[in-house]
């Protein structure tokens, strides 16, 4: 039985407050500049003198090398050593435990408004039907500091979980609070759950980037998804995700995959959307016809379709 939670991790706090301290916070303003929550603003003043701290200059070298900002949250996840050590060391030279209490009372009231909007959905059955099977713990964490531009997914042994941030605003305003805004909350637990399986699914099966590698270069990607997903792996769990997020968000509120769909092809140019989401189609209803295709054989041929 796979058990859904709504919590803070800690871990996941002073990843963000260690990259908080790198230039980060600069480069997720490029290129148009986007207004941040409190808790992040206030965040980044608190760390912004340890930027030279051990935690933060081991994060800024990975970053200046092309790491994807989701590596650190899944280090810090795995409990590596290393990397908790200087997150651990981080967080007592700043006093962050004392920080986060002050802090406690927005962030829970963030946990309750996601719980109010998820209770009731129905995440496992949609993983199993996509994956064959599901994690045996699902585990949210809404994030109100960094990264602020995009949400993801980490699977660490039997947990998979969802780092899910509020959706931004117009323009330089505070970003929608997640009490105001279920569709946004569904969307980005069930991307980012299918990301985590997606992801395992293609490190399991190396060979599926390299007989896709050659078609990847004739897709037409934007370039932010490029910059957010940098290597083809990433890329093609990606995409693959785009299909399956709209056909569940699709069942659970009705027209809302189709605009979400939509939006994505006109304001990301994401142009191969309708491809995208006829090829998961045709890989879910092969399961419904009893002649089910093993993920990793289909991305291939998902790849193909496009």
């Amino acid at each position: 039985m796979t058990s859904l939670l709504v919590t803070i991790d800690s871990r996941i706090r002073n990843t963000s407050a260690a990259l908080a301290a790198t230039s980060w916070v600069e480069t997720e303003q490029k290129p148009l500049p986007r207004g941040v929550h409190h808790e992040a603003a206030s965040l980044r003043k608190h760390v912004e003198a340890l930027n030279q701290a051990d935690a933060a200059t081991h994060i800024q070298n990975d970053l200046d090398s092309g790491i994807e900002v989701s590596a650190f949250f899944a280090r810090a996840l795995a409990d590596d050593e290393s990397f908790n050590k200087r997150l651990n060391d981080f967080s007592a030279k700043e006093n962050l435990d004392s920080y986060w209490k002050e802090h406690d009372a927005v962030w829970h009231e963030s946990v309750d408004a996601v719980h109010q909007h998820i209770k009731d959905v129905d995440f496992v059955s949609f993983l199993r039907e996509v994956f064959g099977d599901a994690p045996s713990e699902l585990i949210i964490h809404p994030n109100l500091a960094y990264p602020t531009t995009h949400s993801f997914g980490i699977k660490v042994g039997g947990r998979a979980y969802s780092i899910i941030v509020p959706r931004k605003a117009v323009g330089e305003s505070p970003p929608w609070p997640f009490a105001d805004d279920r569709e946004h909350v569904i969307r980005l637990v069930i991307h980012d759950f299918c990301q985590a399986m997606l992801d395992n699914v293609i490190a399991q099966n190396p060979q599926v980037v390299t007989a896709t590698a050659q078609k990847a270069k004739d897709l037409i990607l934007p370039d932010e998804l490029r910059i957010t997903h940098p290597s083809w792996a990433l890329q093609l769990a990606e995409i693959f995700n785009y299909g399956a997020t709209v056909i569940f968000m699709n069942r659970i509120i009705p027209g809302s995959g189709d605009a979400f769909a939509l939006y994505e092809r006109r304001t990301k140019h994401i142009l191969i959307m309708p491809s995208i989401i006829e090829a998961v189609t045709q890989y879910l209803e092969r399961k419904t016809k009893g002649k089910p295709t093993p993920l990793e054989d289909y991305l291939p041929q998902f790849i193909n379709l496009l």
